[in-house]
């Protein structure tokens, strides 16, 4: 037996800024009710966990943004400040326990920003402090983690460009960093096109994020491909 589930969403929107929107204020409020979803019923004791999937009625959850959009003239820079959070009242099963409301909440805090010079090199960058808590059963559980990520861009021509990315991730327990270059070349009144990269420079192995608590388990890993070069040449028909 299959259920589908029922969703009533609810949203307010309100954005203000002058005509060219480079001073702009944007905020956005949603609530989304559900009649159920399919969870996870896990038993977890020191030795293994065990999961499957079971449909649980009832879940909420509130998304709520906001973040203000300044362009400086002065110093040809665009930055977008604002935080993005969210609240999640979901019931769960674990050990058996019958069914407990797991509550969560997420806050994205983060500032953008672009740079337009007059110049060969030029810059993005974007960063986020995250602080996620979790309640349930009157367990807390809390992590904090940051990522800040740099892309400079240089124009050495109207046909060679280059771009180095850099990134930084400080976990809890762990700091991950990545760098990455390119380089595009494409001649002029030709149907030729050229790149070139060097991935991950720093030959990082994996990336992975784990979060244990009394009532479950989620880990991420990813394995990386080690530093390599890449290169191609592309034909436009």
């Amino acid at each position: 037996l299959i259920n589908y589930t029922r969703r009533n969403k609810f949203r307010f929107s309100y954005t203000k800024g002058n005509s060219l929107k480079t001073n702009l204020l944007s905020l956005s409020i949603n609530y989304i009710e559900s009649d159920g979803k399919y969870s996870n019923r896990s038993i977890i004791n020191q030795n293994f966990i065990y999961s499957e999937a079971l449909f649980i009625n009832g879940g909420k959850r509130f998304i709520n943004k906001i973040d203000f959009t300044s362009y400086f003239k002065k110093i040809n820079l665009s930055t977008k400040i604002g935080v993005l959070n969210i609240i999640n009242n979901n019931p769960v099963i674990v050990n058996s326990n019958g069914i407990q409301n797991l509550k969560s909440n997420t806050y994205n805090y983060y500032i953008n920003g672009r740079t337009y010079f007059k110049l060969p090199i030029n810059f993005n960058f974007n960063f986020s402090h995250n602080q996620n808590s979790s309640d349930y059963n009157n367990i807390i559980t809390k992590n904090n983690w940051q990522d800040l990520n740099i892309n400079t861009t240089i124009k050495f021509s109207k046909t060679l460009i280059a771009a180095l990315n850099s990134s930084l991730y400080l976990l809890e327990k762990d700091t991950y960093r990545f760098i990455n270059f390119k380089m595009d070349y494409n001649p002029k009144d030709s149907r030729f096109s050229y790149q070139f990269k060097l991935n991950n420079l720093l030959n990082q192995n994996t990336f992975s994020i784990i979060n244990i608590s009394e009532y479950s388990r989620y880990q991420f890993t990813s394995q990386l491909l080690p530093r390599y070069v890449f290169g191609s040449i592309k034909y436009r028909i």
